[in-house]
C-alpha cells in the first residue's frame, strides 16, 4: 500500500522529495492497527503488539550485538513516530507500564500523570546540571571564572530549591 507523503518534502517522516520513509509507512499502518482493534482508553498496547503494529523486530528477540543495535533503533524510531502521531492528531497519550508495556491514559487523568511526568523530568535534569556545576575543576579556574561559577551556582541551586518546594505538592493538590 502506498501512503501519501507528509505534506511538502523533507517533512521530519518524509524524504526531501517528499515520498513517505519507512517510519510514516509503519506509524499510520500501527495508527489504523489501533482502531481496528477497537484498542481504547486503559488498553495496554503490549511491546509484541506494538512491533506486529509498527512491523519492527523486537530488538530482545535478536540474536546479535549489531541486530540488536538496529532493532532498538528501528524499534525507538517507530514507536516515538507512533506515540507523537497519537498525541496529536489523536490525542491519545501513552503512558509506560514497566515489563508490561504502554497503557492508554484515560482523558480524566491526562492532565494529572502530564504534570507528573513533566515534573519529573524537569526534577532530573535540575539534578544532572547540579551535580555538572559542583563538579567543576576549580583549580584552573581564575578568580573572575570562580566568582561567575559561584553565581551561576547559586542562581542554579535557588531554582532547584523553588522547584523542590513548589512540585513538592502532589499534583492532585495543585490549583490553578
Amino acid at each position: 500500500m502506498t501512503l501519501p507523503p507528509r505534506g511538502p518534502g523533507g517533512g521530519k517522516f518524509t524524504t526531501p522529495d517528499g515520498s513517505p520513509t519507512w517510519v510514516t509507512i509503519a506509524v499510520d499502518a500501527a495508527v489504523r492497527k489501533y482502531f481496528t482493534d477497537n484498542k481504547t482508553y486503559g488498553s495496554m498496547l503490549t511491546k509484541e503488539w506494538l512491533c506486529n503494529a509498527l512491523a519492527v523486530v523486537d530488538p530482545e528477540t535478536t540474536n546479535s550485538k549489531e541486530a540488536y543495535k538496529e532493532a532498538n533503533w528501528r524499534w525507538w524510531q517507530a514507536f516515538d513516530g507512533f506515540s507523537k502521531e497519537m498525541l496529536t492528531k489523536h490525542n491519545v497519550a501513552l503512558a509506560n507500564v514497566r515489563g508490561n508495556g504502554y497503557r492508554v491514559v484515560n482523558p480524566q487523568e491526562q492532565a494529572k500523570w502530564a504534570a507528573t511526568e513533566g515534573l519529573d523530568d524537569v526534577k532530573s535534569a535540575l539534578s544532572k546540571m547540579s551535580a555538572r556545576i559542583k563538579h567543576t575543576n576549580m583549580s584552573v579556574l581564575n578568580p573572575a571564572e570562580r566568582a561567575e561559577h559561584d553565581r551561576v551556582q547559586d542562581h542554579s541551586q535557588m531554582i532547584k530549591r523553588w522547584v523542590e518546594t513548589n512540585a513538592a505538592k502532589p499534583v492532585r493538590k495543585w490549583s490553578f
